[in-house]
C-alpha cells in the first residue's frame, strides 16, 4: 500500500508552474482557519517538472494537474494527472479534448471546468471543456465570446465568472458569466468591468462575492500612452439580483393579488437585473506583483509568490483580514522559484471521515456517508485498488525528495 508520510496533516500548497516541479509546503490548522508555525517544506514533483502554464484543480478529494506546454518537447500538453493525498499515487486520467496552456481552470457543480488559452504558438483559444470525476469523461461545454488567455475564472452563486486576459496582444476588462452552458458577456446588461483591463490575476470566491488580486494592469497617462504596472489592487464585486428570479405566487392564486397590483406580472421576471456591487475599500497590497497564488484561511485572503515588475520573484507573502480590513505580511518564502504559482489546501493520509481539499478558496464537499464507505473499501482492497489503477490509469509517479529549510 502507498502511504503517505503525513497522517492526517492538512497543508497549504504553493505550486510552481514555470517547471520547476518546486511545492512549498506550509502547515495548517485542520479548520484551514489559519497558518500553523512551523518552516515551510519545498518538496519535487516529476508531473509539473519542466511543464509551465498548467491548470491546478481540486475535486472529489484530489488533485488534478491539467494540460501545460512542456518545455522540453515544446509541445501544448492535453495530459491529466490526478494526486490523491491519501495514498500520495499519482495516475493518470483522461486527457483533455484539446491540447491547451495558460488557460483559467474552476470546480463548478462538481466537475472541473478549463476555459480558454493558448493551443499553439499564438494560437488562442475560446473554448470551455468539462470534466466529470464519476466518468473520467470530458465533454464541450460551450465557447468564451473571445479567446483568452492569462485570465482567471472562480465560480460565484450559481454562476462561472471569468475576467480579464489577453486576446490577440490586448489586455481586457471584461467579465463574462456562464450559465445553463452559455458564456455571456456583462458589458451589455451590467455596466460594471474591472477597473483596469488586467491579466496574469488572480481570482477566487467568498460567499457571493468574488475577489480580483494583483495582476498586470494596463493604463494610461495624461498623454495617452498606454503603460503596465504589477497590481497591489484587490477588488471584489458580487451580482445582487439573480438575472432571473421566480416569485412565490402561484396561478392558483391570482385571487389574492392586490387590486393595485392587477396586471403585474408575476412568476419568472427577466427584467431584475442590477449592478454588481463593489465592496467597500480593500487595503492594498504592499508588494505589486502578478502570477501570484491566493488562497482563504478563515477570514483572511492569504497572497504568496508572484513576480513584480523587473521579473524578480515576491518572497514575501500577505494577508488581508476581510473583518478589520487590514492588511499584514506573513510568511517569507526565501528559497525557491515562486515566480508564478497556484496555491491549494489539502489533507493528507487514509483516515475514515471525509476529507476536503481547496483551490482559490472554491471548497469541493463530498458526501461523508458515501465518502466514508469509499475510504473503507479502499482500505481493505488498497492493493487491488491501486493495481487496477497503475493498470488502467497508466504511470504512477511517486513525489521526489523533500528539503527541510
Amino acid at each position: 500500500m502507498d502511504t503517505c508520510q503525513w497522517d492526517n496533516e492538512h497543508h497549504l500548497l504553493v505550486i510552481n508552474r514555470t517547471g520547476s516541479g518546486e511545492i512549498f509546503h506550509l502547515p495548517v490548522d485542520e479548520t484551514h482557519s489559519y497558518l500553523l508555525k512551523g518552516k515551510p517544506t519545498v518538496e519535487e514533483w516529476d508531473a509539473t517538472s519542466r511543464v509551465s502554464d498548467f491548470g491546478v484543480a481540486v475535486c472529489d478529494g484530489c488533485l488534478y494537474i491539467i494540460g501545460g506546454f512542456n518545455k522540453i518537447d515544446k509541445k501544448y500538453l492535453s495530459r491529466v494527472m490526478c494526486f490523491d493525498p491519501r495514498y500520495s499515487v499519482w495516475t493518470e486520467k483522461k486527457s483533455l479534448l484539446a491540447p491547451r496552456a495558460k488557460f483559467s481552470t474552476a470546480i463548478f457543480e462538481d466537475k472541473i471546468y478549463v476555459a480558454g488559452g493558448e493551443k499553439g504558438p499564438g494560437k488562442y483559444t475560446a473554448s470551455t471543456e468539462s470534466y466529470n470525476p464519476a466518468t473520467n469523461e470530458w465533454t464541450k461545454s460551450g465557447m468564451l465570446p473571445e479567446g483568452r488567455l492569462y485570465h482567471d475564472m472562480s465560480p460565484v452563486l450559481s454562476y462561472l465568472c471569468t475576467s480579464g486576459g489577453i486576446n490577440m496582444g490586448q489586455v481586457n476588462d471584461n467579465i463574462w458569466l456562464y450559465e445553463r452552458h452559455n458564456w455571456t458577456n456583462l458589458d451589455d446588461d451590467y455596466p460594471q468591468t474591472l477597473q483596469w483591463p488586467t491579466y496574469k490575476h488572480s481570482m477566487l470566491t467568498i460567499d457571493d462575492r468574488v475577489y480580483f488580486i494583483g495582476g498586470i494592469q494596463e493604463k494610461e497617462d495624461d498623454r495617452g500612452n498606454k503603460y503596465q504596472v504589477a497590481s497591489t489592487s484587490v477588488q471584489s464585486f458580487r451580482p445582487v439580483v439573480p438575472v432571473t428570479e421566480e416569485t412565490d405566487l402561484k396561478d392558483d392564486n391570482k385571487d389574492d393579488i392586490p387590486e393595485e397590483e392587477e396586471g403585474s406580472t408575476y412568476g419568472l421576471q427577466e427584467d431584475l437585473i442590477c449592478p454588481w456591487e463593489r465592496h467597500p475599500s480593500l487595503p492594498r497590497l504592499k508588494h505589486g506583483r502578478h502570477s501570484s497564488g491566493a488562497v482563504v484561511l478563515g477570514s483572511t485572503i492569504h497572497v504568496f509568490g508572484g513576480t513584480d515588475m523587473n521579473g524578480e520573484c515576491v518572497r514575501q507573502g500577505e494577508c488581508i483580514d476581510l473583518e478589520t480590513r487590514k492588511r499584514e505580511e506573513s510568511v517569507f518564502i526565501r528559497k525557491g522559484n515562486v515566480a508564478d504559482v497556484v496555491c491549494a489546501i489539502l489533507r493528507y493520509g487514509p483516515d475514515k471521515s471525509s476529507y476536503e481539499l481547496q483551490i482559490h478558496s472554491n471548497i469541493s464537499h463530498r458526501d461523508r456517508d458515501s465518502n466514508t464507505d469509499r475510504d473503507s473499501k479502499s482500505t481493505d482492497n488498497n492493493s487491488e485498488r491501486n493495481s487496477d489503477r497503475s493498470h488502467s490509469a497508466g504511470s504512477v509517479l511517486q513525489p521526489k525528495g523533500w528539503i527541510m529549510w
